[in-house]
């Protein structure tokens, strides 16, 4: 596990030039549903030392509340396959495979388990069950609900797959371009070969002319392991899955208790 708050020093391989940040359960409370103060403090802080602040979330652009966008210099969204600049051109972009999107949509269409398709401008989900209504609950949101056929000339970016983590082997065999990535009992995200946070962190990172080793990530869920692997220091939040807290340089505390914040004064960097 890597080394807690209660455990000094913190250190950086080198002075810190960006730092990248999931959303859900990592900026943002699972049980205030909101940003704390402190979080928002510690973006503007950033980037008043010089810090690039940079989402890295799968959250598609619309998503993402605007009051909130705007305290990044970046955004990696739809965890990695869309990437772009503070003016909002794009860096580096992914689509799913077609012909693999029409499988897991023939799934979905026989009820096996709720799919949430998304693309850079909507998002819609085909089924319902009680992973699917979890799983909005617990991010605030609600998803549109719609039917296979809208999928006609949308090229689709990323899929969560509403079922538990025994039906992942089984949503691999569909989509064996893609690959599946989990911070939740109730879905996985499904992602394009290629793609991924770490990917979108790479192209951040490569459009700044920044090292890894000049960078920080802060996560909670599995999807950010390649996010960690792609930075030189990397911090878990509190209440992170086991593994995520023992693939991270360190470990913070939760949302609620001001987990950015300390982080990030730990680091030096507020």
């Amino acid at each position: 596990m890597g080394i807690t708050l209660a455990e000094a020093p913190w250190t950086t391989p080198r002075p810190v030039q960006a730092a990248f940040f999931d959303v859900d359960g990592t900026l943002l409370s699972f049980d205030t549903r909101g940003l704390p103060d402190s979080a928002r403090e510690a973006l503007v802080a950033l980037r008043q030392r010089g810090i690039h602040p940079v989402v890295c979330t799968g959250r598609a652009p619309f998503q993402l509340d605007a009051d909130l966008a705007r305290l990044f210099d970046a955004c990696i969204f739809l965890s990695g396959s869309l990437v772009l600049d503070g003016r909002g051109e794009v860096i580096e972009s992914h689509t799913l495979d077609q012909g693999e999107v029409a499988a897991i949509a023939a799934v979905a269409d026989e009820g096996c388990c709720p799919v949430l398709f998304m693309c850079t401008d909507r998002l819609f989900a085909v089924g319902e069950n009680e992973h699917l209504r979890i799983s909005e609950e617990q991010a605030a949101l609600h998803f549109d609900r719609g039917d296979t056929s809208m999928l006609e000339g949308s090229p689709v970016v990323q899929l969560n797959v509403f079922a538990t983590p025994e039906y992942d082997v089984e949503v691999q065999g569909l989509l064996p371009h893609a690959f599946t990535a989990r911070w939740s009992e109730h879905f996985c995200d499904v992602i394009p070969r290629g793609s991924g946070k770490g990917v979108g962190v790479r192209a951040v990172l490569a459009h700044y002319g920044i090292g890894p080793d000049e960078a920080v990530a802060f996560g909670d869920g599995g999807n950010d392991l390649q996010m960690f692997a792609a930075v030189g220091t990397s911090v878990a939040m509190g209440q992170a899955l086991p593994d995520v807290q023992d693939a991270a340089t360190y470990v913070t505390g939760t949302p609620d208790e001001d987990g950015i914040w300390h982080a990030c004064r730990a680091l030096g960097l507020v």
